[in-house]
């Protein structure tokens, strides 16, 4: 935030606050949060890695705290900010896959301390799963260019782990869930430059 206020002018760094907090937002980008955050935590539990554990109405208790202590706030700088200077200068492939790489080395300390959780799960099918997931929200960037729905997606994400807890021992269930996160964002990106295309069509 201190950086994004020092180098932006100061319209344009009010229009990045009040993205943060707009949730005036269309109803697909509500309805792509629940079904991506559900569904990203659900595909486990269908390929038999994984089990539901707790009723879905914890996921709606959790919500909240995980919005401004369990990682939804990241997104400030992971979606808000990182992402979109990256493409500028590459692909959404390639922005994606930076962005998840630093994303997880971001994390990587947590494998140094004791209790953390992350200390009894493998670092590299973690990573997988931390690739999966920065395909769907860059997903939903490109879509709708909404921090507030992507802070609302991670928490999601993070809220329904308490439901479904993910098995990131699993590589070859990770693999899957990244290949099926892939496709889903190769088809949702030609779309996206499909509809824009055609409100832009070129003289």
């Amino acid at each position: 935030m201190y950086y994004k206020k020092r180098t932006m002018s100061k319209q344009s760094f009010h229009f990045f606050v009040k993205n943060i907090f707009n949730l005036k937002q269309p109803i697909t980008g509500y309805v792509s949060v629940v079904v991506l955050a559900w569904g990203f935590c659900l595909l486990p539990v269908l390929l038999g890695a994984s089990q539901q554990q707790a009723p879905i109405y914890v996921a709606l208790t959790q919500f909240p705290v995980m919005i401004f202590f369990g990682g939804g706030l990241e997104e400030v700088g992971w979606r808000g900010y990182l992402l979109p200077q990256l493409q500028e200068r590459f692909s959404s492939f390639v922005s994606t896959c930076i962005t998840a790489i630093i994303w997880s080395i971001w994390h990587l300390p947590l494998w140094l301390v004791k209790g953390s959780g992350q200390d009894v799960i493998r670092f590299s099918s973690y990573v997988l799963i931390v690739f999966s997931f920065a395909f769907l929200l860059t997903f939903l960037w490109n879509r709708y260019e909404s921090i507030a729905l992507c802070i609302l997606l991670h928490a999601g994400f993070n809220s329904f782990t308490d439901v479904y807890p993910p098995n990131y021992n699993n590589i070859p269930v990770s693999l899957i869930i990244l290949m099926s996160c892939f496709i889903f964002f190769i088809l949702s990106n030609y779309f996206i430059r499909g509809k824009s295309a055609k409100k832009h069509p070129s003289n």
